[in-house]
């Protein structure tokens, strides 16, 4: 969702999971088959940013199944599938949660007990977020602001935690680009709260790092100070070198104050 960092200090590189979401969702799969917690587990240990994006593959296809089948009943091959999708997100959902990242079970078990008016929901979230990147394109950030906040107050109350990161983030984006700074800010520090709850390396990496530039612009020194500290932490996961120097530059300036 989030790829690159737009800081008062340009942080330009783009932002790369340790291993492409591919290889990591053909590992999983390998592992599911098997019923490898243990590997599972050390999988995710090791890429914790692809574990929500694996897993999700196979609840969106769940949901693609349903919707490809157009309002008529679904086949006995077609329930089987979206049983077998079900029941491995669950099950990849739990190792998440074993290796501490227990809203990646909540979040897949919400989309699993989903029922029509539910999905139609996830969908008309999905749908909000792409109006407000729209707008924000446009540069009508009034009507991004508002589908930005249809879009998570859609997806929160569903577990859709994802949604409703995506709703902030388009949030952030419509009050900074507005210049209201306190509003930015307030709206970041939920997309960074939820990006770490649901292991979004790279959304919780931006967020941090906006959290830091704004902290820093409000005269917030030891908060500016404290947030660029852990984005450097995570630019030096993510390997953005450029990232981690600039932050780097941005902790030093704000080494003293409030």
């Amino acid at each position: 969702m989030l790829t690159t960092l737009a800081l008062l200090v340009p942080i330009l590189v783009p932002l790369k999971s340790p291993a492409p979401v591919a290889d990591t969702r053909a590992r999983y799969l390998e592992l599911a088959a098997k019923s490898d917690a243990a590997g599972c587990q050390e999988l995710w240990r090791k890429d914790r940013g692809s574990i929500l994006p694996t897993i999700d593959a196979d609840l969106e296809g769940s949901l693609k199944v349903r919707e490809d089948a157009a309002g008529r009943a679904l086949t006995s091959d077609e329930e089987r599938k979206i049983l077998d999708m079900h029941a491995r997100a669950l099950w990849g959902a739990t190792q998440a949660s074993t290796v501490g990242h227990p809203f990646i079970l909540d979040y897949a078990s919400s989309f699993v007990g989903w029922d029509e008016e539910q999905r139609s929901s996830f969908r008309a979230g999905q749908r909000a977020y792409s109006e407000a990147r729209g707008a924000l394109k446009k540069g009508d950030h009034a009507a991004a602001l508002t589908a930005a906040k249809r879009c998570r107050e859609l997806a929160a109350p569903l577990g859709d935690w994802w949604g409703a990161q995506m709703g902030w983030e388009a949030e952030a984006r419509a009050q900074e680009a507005s210049g209201n700074k306190e509003d930015a800010l307030a709206a970041w520090s939920r997309v960074r709260m939820v990006a770490t709850t649901i292991s979004l390396v790279g959304d919780e990496y931006e967020a941090t790092a906006k959290v830091a530039e704004l902290s820093a612009a409000l005269g917030r020194t030891q908060r500016a100070r404290a947030a660029a500290q852990a984005a450097i932490a995570l630019a030096t996961e993510l390997g953005d070198e450029a990232g981690r120097k600039a932050l780097e530059k941005l902790a030093s300036e704000n080494s003293r104050g409030k």
